[in-house]
């Protein structure tokens, strides 16, 4: 649960309403265009633009508009920082532990391939003593039909 002097604290260092005008205006982005886009008034694109705050399904909205992730403009924040950076912590351990365990598998493929290779040089040889072993048979038949 993210405490509320932390919210208040984003929300005092962070106009995002001037943002997203700044963006409007840096797309080249017509106001009326994007007010009939929001499905709204221009009194209310106004609003927004004089929002400190603002919806996310808004926000959202206006990211894909604008071409623009706002929401990034929350994680320049340090104290978003640090939640970031233990879930990128966390994120870090289990791919290490997922590298971990995927080279352990190809040892374990390797070692089984050299098995396999193993055995399949074992079957040929077997297989060149039963036809060694099949001509000297036939040769030994041949032999005693001929005495």
């Amino acid at each position: 649960m993210i405490c509320a002097s932390f919210l208040e604290f984003c929300t005092m260092s962070i106009h995002i309403g001037r943002i997203i005008e700044r963006e409007t205006k840096r797309n080249g982005v017509r106001r009326k265009e994007l007010y009939e886009k929001l499905n709204t008034s221009r009194q209310n694109l106004y609003a927004i633009f004089k929002r400190e705050t603002i919806d996310t399904g808004i926000l959202l909205k206006l990211s894909e508009l604008l071409h623009y992730n706002f929401f990034k403009e929350f994680f320049t924040e340090d104290s978003l920082k640090s939640l970031v950076a233990s879930d990128d912590e966390k994120a870090n351990a289990s791919l290490e532990k997922m590298l971990n365990e995927i080279q352990i598998l190809q040892n374990a493929v390797a070692q089984k391939d050299k098995q396999i290779q193993f055995l399949e040089q074992t079957v040929e040889v077997q297989n060149k003593i039963i036809a060694l072993l099949e001509k000297n048979s036939a040769i030994a038949k041949v032999a005693k039909k001929k005495k």
